[in-house]
Parts: C-alpha cells; sequence; structure tokens
C-alpha cells in the first residue's frame, strides 16, 4: 500500500492511565445531515466527522467535511506525492435526485477549513487528469459518480482518484484533506500528509485503548440529528438506550452485544409523506442484537416509527441512523456515554485532575515497587531464619531512563504523547517498556 493511518482518538476521561492523558471533551450539538462518510479499511484515515477512527461519518448537510474544521480529528495518514486514494460516500432516506454527483476534491495547508475544498477553492479532481473511477454499491460506474437512486443503492458510493502531484523538494510534506461530496457540497473528509518520494515514515501511533460502552445513553431534543429534506420536520427520540453487554469475539465467530431501547417520539409526521400532518406520536420500546464490526465498534438493526434504523456503537458513544428509502419520520440521534439529561456533559474529570490522578498513580507504582524491594531483602519466605548464609541478592531495579533494546521512543503528532515503538517486530503501545538493571548485593 502507498499510505498507513496513525490513528488519535478523542477519548472520554476514564481510569486508564492512557486514555486520561488523551483527555477531551465531548459536546452534541443539533445538527442536520443527509450524507455521511462510510469507513473502509482502504481509508487513507478516519473519517474527520465521525465519532471513532473505525466508525461511519455522521449524516450531515454542513459542508465538504460534514462540519468539521478540525484537521486530524480521526488521525492523520500518511501518502506518498500523487498516491491514490479512496473515499465513499452514502445519502440517508429521502434525497433521490437526478442532479446527484459525487466527486473529490483536494486541498492542502487549510488549517482544517473545509470552505477550502469547496468548488472555486480546492482542486477538484477530473477522470480525465486525476484518473479518477468511480463505484455505485459494488458496480464500476463512470466518473463523477451518478448518485440519481440516493440510499437505494446499498454501501453508496465509492471514488478512487490520484492525487495532484505536488512537486514537494527533497526531504518535505504537507497537510492535506480529501473530500468526497456531491454537487451541494455536502461531502465527508480525510486528512493526510502528503510527502515527497523516498521520505521515511516515522512508526505509527498504536491506536488508543478502546473505551467501553456498556451503560446508559440519554436520548433528547438536544442528541437529535435532523435528517430530512429543507422544510420537512423530523420528530426527536426522546428516552433511553441501555447498552447491556459486549462479548468480544474469540476464534471463529462474531462478537454479540445487546441494547435496549425505551423512548417516545411526539409531534411526528404520520407517514413517510413530506407533507403528512405532525400530530402523531409514537413509542419505541425493544431489544436489539448487537455485532461487532472492528475491535472498538458494534451495530445493530432496529425499528423506529416503521422505518429502519441502524445503531452503531463505539468508544462510549451512539449513533442511531435511518437508513430506510423513505424520508425520515424521526430524526437519527447521537449521544455519549454518561450525557446528562440537559445534553451537557457528565461533569467527568478535570484535566488537572486526571494529571493529578496519573502522577499518584505513578507515585504509588515506584512507592510500592521501593516496598517489594526492602521486604524482599529482610524476609526469607516461610518464617525460617538461615544461618550462615548471605541475604538473598535485591530484586531488579527499574531504569527510569533507558528503554529495552530496539525500542525507541516518538512523540505523538497529534497529542505530543510518547509512544514506544520496538524497530524489529514494528510493535507500538502507549506504555513505557522496562528495562530491568541488575543490582549485586553484599
Amino acid at each position: 500500500k502507498s499510505h498507513r493511518v496513525s490513528l488519535q482518538r478523542r477519548l472520554e476521561p476514564r481510569s486508564d492511565l492512557i486514555a486520561m492523558l488523551l483527555v477531551d471533551v465531548l459536546v452534541v450539538h443539533v445538527t442536520y445531515g443527509h450524507v455521511k462518510g462510510i469507513y473502509q479499511l482502504s481509508n487513507v484515515a478516519g473519517i474527520r466527522n465521525a465519532n471513532g477512527p473505525q466508525s461511519d461519518g455522521s449524516f450531515s448537510v454542513s459542508g465538504p467535511c460534514g462540519g468539521s474544521n478540525s484537521f486530524g480529528a480521526n488521525g492523520v495518514g500518511e501518502v506518498q506525492d500523487g498516491a491514490k486514494v479512496t473515499a465513499r460516500l452514502q445519502y440517508n432516506g429521502g434525497h433521490k435526485s437526478p442532479a446527484n454527483r459525487i466527486s473529490m476534491a483536494f486541498a492542502c495547508d487549510t488549517g482544517g477549513s473545509q470552505d477550502a475544498l469547496k468548488v472555486g477553492s480546492g482542486i477538484q479532481l477530473t477522470a480525465a487528469d486525476h484518473y479518477c473511477t468511480g463505484v455505485a454499491g459494488a458496480d464500476a460506474v463512470d466518473y463523477p459518480v451518478e448518485a440519481s437512486r440516493g440510499n437505494e443503492v446499498a454501501n453508496g458510493y465509492e471514488v478512487t482518484c490520484q492525487l495532484p502531484t505536488l512537486s514537494l523538494a527533497p526531504g518535505t510534506s504537507r497537510s492535506c484533506t480529501i473530500s468526497v461530496k456531491d454537487q451541494r457540497e455536502w461531502g465527508a473528509c480525510q486528512d493526510m500528509t502528503v510527502s515527497a518520494p523516498g521520505v521515511i515514515f516515522p512508526p505509527s501511533a498504536p491506536p488508543p485503548p478502546v473505551v467501553a460502552s456498556t451503560g446508559s445513553y440519554i436520548l433528547s431534543e438536544t442528541t437529535r440529528i435532523a435528517t430530512t429534506p429543507p422544510g420537512v420536520d423530523c420528530c426527536a427520540i426522546v428516552g433511553s438506550l441501555e447498552v447491556l453487554d459486549l462479548q468480544e469475539a474469540i476464534i471463529g465467530s462474531f462478537g454479540v452485544g445487546s441494547a435496549v431501547l425505551e423512548a417516545a417520539l411526539d409531534g411526528c409526521r404520520q407517514t413517510s409523506d413530506p407533507s403528512a400532518a405532525s400530530d402523531a406520536s409514537y413509542i419505541a420500546s425493544q431489544g436489539i442484537t448487537l455485532l461487532q464490526q472492528t475491535e472498538r465498534s458494534w451495530q445493530g438493526s432496529l425499528s423506529i416509527a416503521g422505518q429502519q434504523y441502524e445503531l452503531y456503537v463505539a468508544d462510549g458513544q451512539i449513533e442511531l441512523q435511518n437508513v430506510g428509502q423513505d424520508t425520515p419520520i424521526a430524526c437519527d440521534a447521537s449521544s455519549n456515554l454518561g450525557l446528562s439529561p440537559d445534553g451537557g456533559g457528565s461533569g467527568g474529570l478535570s484535566v488537572a485532575a486526571v494529571v493529578a490522578i496519573v502522577v499518584a498513580s505513578l507515585i504509588g507504582l515506584g512507592l510500592g515497587l521501593l516496598v517489594l524491594a526492602r521486604y524482599s531483602r529482610s524476609s526469607t519466605g516461610a518464617g525460617v531464619v538461615l544461618k550462615n548464609s548471605k541475604p538473598p541478592p535485591p530484586p531488579p531495579r527499574l531504569d527510569a531512563t533507558s528503554l529495552p533494546p530496539d525500542w525507541v521512543e516518538w512523540p505523538d503528532p497529534k497529542t505530543g504523547v510518547p509512544y514506544y515503538v520496538n524497530v524489529n517486530t514494528k510493535e507500538s503501545t502507549w506504555v513505557r517498556p522496562r528495562t530491568s538493571v541488575m543490582s549485586t548485593g553484599v
């Protein structure tokens, strides 16, 4: 492959040491969405406006990057100048149009601004100049990709293009972004570092620790995502969703989990007809079977107001997305674990508290090792006193400065947090490998 992905994820505060080093705050906003980026292994990086580095993007009509102006929000890929890249986009229900066309745009050094990818700003890639090709569902099609059938086409619409050559000087690179979007500038982005040929990329940081997703998620007016066309209302899903159990996959099987939705919907349209009266109420009370999709993501199917939805669970966050072909009656929803009923944060640990806990944990580890060493020097085991013998040597002490052979330290480019790579095995970890230095006793 011509690229690799360095996944850097914003995590909710939790007791895990490494996760606490990467704390950020998630704020849920009401948004309006009609297209989303599809996560696939061939992506250069995570989708910028997704809930996680291995998740689909959120439905949006908020611009070429789905409303996100944060470069590298779900990772920064690494590619050589002129590399070939691929991205996939999908509509939600109610967006069939003969005008729908899917294409790709490219821009560099934007500071994250999605406006730099719009027509007239970014480079709009073409079949003639950038060898772009298209796929509708699983069928090869012309580029730009004709998408008049909306989400009637399973798995959406894929575009592959060769990036414009930047003529980079040896040893240099630039920060760039691709957007897969339709003719209305609705799209999803992936971020990357484009380097001159021959540049040796630093080793990729390991993915952040998986955040536990079991627990209760509040659904309210604040967590809704409006997915209907302009001038058509959708009603909010109000209640709670409980992720009960997530059993990891074992060899020869799929990971399986379960969830329960208890919600009420008021002021809803009576049918999917956009002109239907908005005076209907619905109850959504059902169990959901979840199947593991990746190491950190789960997915299940359900019905709300008689329409098909998918539940996505990953890293302590959920999304309910309408995947039917008709205009949605109920809005989509997005929530995170521990969200308060008013939609605000749960008042988790402050950054200062996190730092204090991390320092205390490290100090505690050192004190524990000192106590263990002292106990080992003074105790002989089963209460037996040995005469005419030297005391046993002390246990190996931990060298706080050096790394074991073949290990090197690299700073994570997004967070600055160091990670460690074995130059022989290519193993990477957030936890500093420890070197044991033998001491001789007297």
